[in-house]
């Protein structure tokens, strides 16, 4: 009767099972757990990051069919900001590039 109670005791998790973990081992794992942690931030803020240089190229591109002498609202911090469409596109040319 006991070799069935062992068999099925195999395949479960033991808490008390003789898993040790020495301080280099668990130091290791956790840096590697704040690398991945760093890599999964980057990754979201390289998202972000293109979506607002989408946003640009494709307001870069609808200010192009404008007329020159047309006041465009430019959005700089939380202000908006009205200029011409040279003004405009060089503000665009700035954000761009940073």
């Amino acid at each position: 009767m006991s070799s069935k109670s062992e068999a099925k005791n195999k395949g479960t998790f033991q808490p008390d099972s003789d898993v040790h973990i020495t301080i280099d081992d668990q130091m290791k794992i956790n840096k590697f757990a704040n690398y991945n942690a760093k890599v999964e931030d980057l990754k979201e803020e390289l998202k972000i990051r293109q979506n607002e240089l989408k946003n640009l190229e494709e307001a870069g591109d609808e200010i192009e069919l404008l007329d020159d002498d047309t006041q465009i609202p430019f959005l700089i911090g939380e202000v908006f900001m009205s200029h011409d469409l040279a003004r405009t596109q060089f503000y665009l040319t700035i954000f761009r590039n940073c």
